[in-house]
């Protein structure tokens, strides 16, 4: 791994046959992988009349079904290579930002490799911050976000070598906005990072009540979009350059952002990107689509053509920074407002969602916002009874220990989800805007 970390600083400047490659030599050996070992994929591949051997290429991908949201989170166990027990594996859930719970098993091997990886996007923050070693990052997220349980599994892999990276501080998106702006300006990060709303809005808050706050050097963000006019505010009001990147539980490397900002470098020899219209078939360079991903590297949940459930373009032609990887320009992707409580208090989606989500038999949560102070929690189920069972105990588990004693919970089970005021499903609905504080 220690050996492998020097040559991914000039992996995004390979020549494009290079690329291509590895990228499809790495597609062969997931597929006879997956064939091998995942008995769904040899039940797709063999019902399709076709061989491991058939797919060759990129191109080829086309000729397998796409594995929908759903799939996922119904049965993980199926894309579960047979090498590998669940306890094996480095156990990542996802859901906060659509409502449904999906689990994703990583070996450990790739895990590992994953950190060699990042030396690709690492080595541009390290020149942005103008420091190589020991320089400081601090993280606004939960404590059971990806990057946390990611770095918990480091941490007991490889401890004392960490030692020698940069200097880490978390801080939980719900401590409160006072105790925020302190631990930043007693801590002074080259970098903060976490999730994309969390951090820009704690610096928009900042700005308008004129409070001193520690300017890093950097703001990475990634997980989620970021609004146009909070990254403008951050860029231009704080002087601060933000990069983004683009990442989830199910690819821990898809693309990142460059000194340009003009759309995601994508990791093309780790994870596959296709763009696809409504009948799963590709679309030319720069036309919009579903993305579809395929993991090539973990062989724990072994994920190929897997519909993200973001919108998006390949930009055509090479970017002005040199890179050869292709871009991605996201057109629309999962964006949810924060939630927040009178007594002042942050709490991301993700928090309440994936406490619910945890019961096998829920199919869709919802967080509904009456008023400030008047949360619904609303579940699509799939057996009624059983949810009933253990409703109410979640709920005050809810209340006490996420939401906190400013904020009455209502559990509600649903036939179907509510609708927003426009009439759209949304995992998050917001009926009080305009009132504190939610202005």
């Amino acid at each position: 791994m220690l050996l492998s970390i020097p040559q991914q600083y000039r992996a995004p400047y390979m020549q494009r046959s290079a690329i291509a490659k590895v990228r499809d030599q790495r597609l062969r050996q997931t597929i006879h992988w997956a064939y091998q070992n995942v008995p769904f994929y040899r039940q797709e591949i063999d019902h399709a009349g076709l061989r491991p051997s058939v797919i060759r290429s990129i191109d080829d991908l086309s000729l397998l079904p796409v594995i929908s949201e759903g799939q996922l989170r119904d049965d993980p166990l199926q894309f579960l290579s047979g090498c590998f027990r669940p306890q094996e594996c480095c156990l990542l859930k996802s859901g906060g930002s659509t409502g449904i719970q999906k689990t994703i098993y990583h070996d450990f091997p790739s895990l590992l490799m994953n950190i060699a990886y990042s030396e690709r996007q690492d080595s541009l923050y390290r020149r942005v911050i103008g420091r190589r070693f020991r320089y400081r990052v601090l993280r606004i997220d939960s404590p059971e976000s990806t990057q946390r349980n990611v770095r918990k599994a480091y941490l007991r892999l490889l401890q004392p070598l960490l030692a020698l990276g940069p200097r880490h501080e978390q801080v939980d998106i719900s401590t409160p906005f006072e105790e925020k702006v302190r631990r930043i300006n007693r801590f002074r990060p080259s970098m903060v990072t976490g999730y994309s709303r969390a951090v820009a809005e704690l610096y928009d808050r900042a700005r308008r009540e004129n409070l001193p706050i520690f300017r890093p050097a950097l703001i990475r963000l990634g997980g989620e979009a970021l609004p146009v006019e909070l990254r403008k505010m951050l860029e231009e009001y704080w002087k601060i350059p933000v990069l983004m990147s683009y990442q989830s539980n199910e690819s821990l490397k898809i693309g990142f952002e460059c000194e340009q900002r003009n759309g995601y470098h994508l990791h093309e020899d780790l994870c596959i990107v296709r763009i696809v219209d409504e009948n799963d078939h590709c679309v030319p360079d720069g036309e919009t689509g579903r993305v579809i991903i395929t993991n090539l590297v973990n062989r724990g949940s072994v994920l190929i053509n897997f519909d993200q459930g973001d919108t998006g373009r390949i930009i055509p032609g090479p970017c002005a920074c040199g890179r050869t990887f292709r871009r991605l320009e996201l057109e629309k992707t999962r964006r949810n407002p924060l939630l927040k409580t009178p007594d002042g208090r942050v709490i991301h989606p993700a928090e309440v969602i994936m406490f619910v989500a945890k019961w096998p038999e829920v199919a869709m949560v919802q967080v509904i916002v009456e008023k400030p102070d008047q949360w619904r929690i609303g579940i699509v189920t799939k057996d009624r009874e059983k949810t009933g069972a253990w409703l109410y105990e979640a709920g005050r588990v809810l209340q006490e220990d996420i939401a906190g004693p400013s904020v009455n919970i209502r559990m509600e089970i649903l036939d179907e989800p509510e609708k927003s005021d426009v009439g759209k499903t949304l995992r998050i609905i917001i009926r009080c805007w305009g009132e504190e504080p939610y202005v």
